[in-house]
C-alpha cells in the first residue's frame, strides 16, 4: 500500500496503473502459490498450520514495533519519468517480495479451503476476492497519495501515522493468534 500511496504521489494516479497491474499479478501468483501449499500442508501436517500462524503473528508484531519507531515518511515527490514495464515491475516484485503478504495469504486464506472439495474453483473464488479488494485499496491510497503527502510534512504527523498503523498491525497479530 505505500507503494501505491508513494505512486500516487509521484506519478499520479492516471500514469500510476501499471504499477497496479504489476501488483495484482503478484499478489494473484503469491495467493496461488500459499493457498496451494497450505491447504496440502493443513492436509498432512495441521500442526505445522499453526506455527506457520505463530511465526506470521510474529512477523506482524515486528512490522507494528517498526511502525511505532517511524517518525519520518518520504514525502518529497520525485520529478522522474518511469516507465510503464518498470512501475509494472516494481508492482509485481513488491508483491511478492513482501512477507506480510505470504504471511497473510498462509494464515488467513486456508481456512477458507473446503479439503473436500475441488481445490481450483475454491482457490479461483478467493484469489478473485483478494483481487478486488486489492484493487480498491491501490487506487483508494493513489487517490490519497498527493493529498496526503502535504498533511504528512506537518510536524508529527508521520509519527501519528506510524502509531496507527502499528496498533493495526498488533490488532491482526492478536486475531490471528486468537483464532
Amino acid at each position: 500500500m505505500m507503494l501505491a500511496l508513494n505512486t500516487g504521489m509521484r506519478v499520479g494516479v492516471r500514469n500510476g496503473w501499471p504499477m497496479v497491474v504489476g501488483e495484482l499479478l503478484g499478489v494473484a501468483l503469491v495467493a496461488t502459490t500459499s493457498v496451494s501449499l497450505i491447504a496440502a500442508l493443513i492436509h498432512t501436517n495441521p500442526e505445522y498450520f499453526e506455527a506457520l500462524k505463530i511465526a506470521a503473528a510474529v512477523w506482524l508484531l515486528y512490522s507494528a514495533w517498526l511502525s511505532f519507531k517511524s517518525d519520518k515518511v518520504n514525502t518529497k515527490v520525485k520529478d522522474i519519468a518511469q516507465t510503464r514495464q518498470s512501475l509494472a515491475l516494481q508492482g509485481f516484485l513488491t508483491a511478492i517480495g513482501n512477507p506480510k503478504g505470504w504471511a497473510f495469504t498462509a494464515a488467513f486464506l486456508p481456512p477458507f479451503i473446503d479439503q473436500t472439495a475441488n481445490l481450483a474453483p475454491q482457490l479461483a473464488a478467493l484469489v478473485a476476492v483478494l483481487l478486488l479488494g486489492e484493487l480498491i485499496c491501490l487506487y483508494l491510497y493513489m487517490f490519497g497519495g498527493r493529498t496526503l503527502s502535504k498533511w504528512l510534512e506537518q510536524q508529527g504527523r508521520a509519527q501519528s501515522m506510524g502509531a496507527i498503523t502499528g496498533t493495526l498491525l498488533v490488532g491482526l497479530a492478536l486475531w490471528l493468534l486468537l483464532a
